[in-house]
């Protein structure tokens, strides 16, 4: 990622592509164990397909959100089931190398790996029944798709808004010759000692939301949220974008004030985080990879480089409706830091 953001030598470019391919090489290495050069064919078509599904899903509507309406035969279905079917037959491809290679004495290394050493000791107390190939594709398929777009959108979001505000910008750069300097890379500890980073990350967040509802959750009871009755079977969900930007919540929510999530020591407080990830029992599970994902790349490209807008690059930047919360085109310079 390093790399390719310094052949850019300066000159204006959308970076959007580039944070995609990043974000997907993480994932298919903890998936698969095996990265790809960012012009491999194979690896392009699968990213473009997941990107076809959150854009589908986005366009699909409330017909992907209810079953009864979800049934109903549409283009737009028969695109995402083409997406869908095109994403299996990549992971079921890679399943089955996987399968015909594998050496139950070798250690496993990846979650492909570890999933058919299970399924390899089946019925053990190491192998539960669960684990079979259904499993394994559906399980691979929703952290391939979960994993990778919603981190590459806020890390798309983040850029562009460190960009339009260089202040805050220059508080991270700071922050970063400080605590880590410029001869060793950050590593994830390094939070603990950085609330200004963690605070302006959180404020990207809060600003640019991801998603503007959760993913529906269905009650398994009668229940009363709020006051209203809920049956069992109905399905729930979160405003995200209400949490994010309501006057009733924050001070000046149009604002991009990193400081709010500072205490009066100067800490970072984390308790009024704006629930990007859910919160409870239900709590997204890949919520401290995403994390990670999120301090690293951008400790990393803000210790090598300065952001800035490119000339008729919008500060108030459009929003792409998919299923994420996308940002539509748009150029920056990432200049060297000397």
């Amino acid at each position: 990622m390093l790399a390719e953001f310094e052949k850019t030598n300066g000159q204006s470019f959308d970076p959007r592509d580039l944070i995609h391919k990043t974000i997907g090489n993480v994932v298919m290495k903890i998936l698969t164990g095996v990265t790809y050069d960012y012009d491999d064919l194979e690896f392009s078509r699968v990213m473009t397909n997941t990107v076809r599904v959150f854009t589908l899903l986005g366009e699909a509507g409330i017909l992907a959100s209810i079953p009864a309406l979800a049934a109903i035969p549409s283009p737009t279905k028969w695109k995402i089931i083409k997406a869908w079917e095109e994403i299996y037959g990549f992971l079921k491809e890679i399943i089955e190398r996987r399968k015909a290679r594998f050496d139950t004495n070798q250690k496993a290394t990846d979650f492909m790996g570890s999933f058919v050493k299970a399924m390899c000791a089946k019925g053990t107390e190491i192998g539960p029944a669960s684990c079979d190939e259904i499993n394994l594709m559906v399980s691979s398929f929703d952290l391939l798709l979960a994993g990778w777009d919603t981190i590459s959108t806020t890390l798309a979001w983040g850029l562009h808004t460190l960009a339009s505000y260089p202040e805050a910008q220059r508080r991270v750069h700071q922050e970063i010759k400080d605590v880590i300097g410029l001869d060793r890379l950050p590593q994830f500890s390094d939070h603990h000692s950085m609330p200004v980073t963690m605070a302006t990350i959180a404020e990207c967040m809060r600003f640019r939301p991801t998603l503007a509802v959760h993913i529906p959750h269905v009650a398994t009871q009668d229940c009363k949220i709020g006051g209203y009755d809920i049956p069992k079977g109905g399905q729930i969900t979160l405003n995200m974008w209400y949490l994010a930007q309501s006057p009733n919540i924050w001070k000046e929510p149009q604002e991009f004030k990193p400081d709010r999530f500072l205490n009066e020591d100067g800490e970072f407080d984390r308790k009024i985080d704006p629930l990007s990830f859910g919160t409870g029992r239900r709590v997204c599970p890949g919520e401290p990879l995403a994390r990670t994902e999120i301090f690293l790349c951008l400790t990393y490209l803000l210790q090598r480089f300065t952001f800035s807008l490119s000339e008729g690059t919008l500060k108030n930047l459009p929003t792409h409706f998919s299923l994420t919360n996308q940002p539509k085109a748009y150029q920056i310079h990432a200049v060297k830091i000397a």
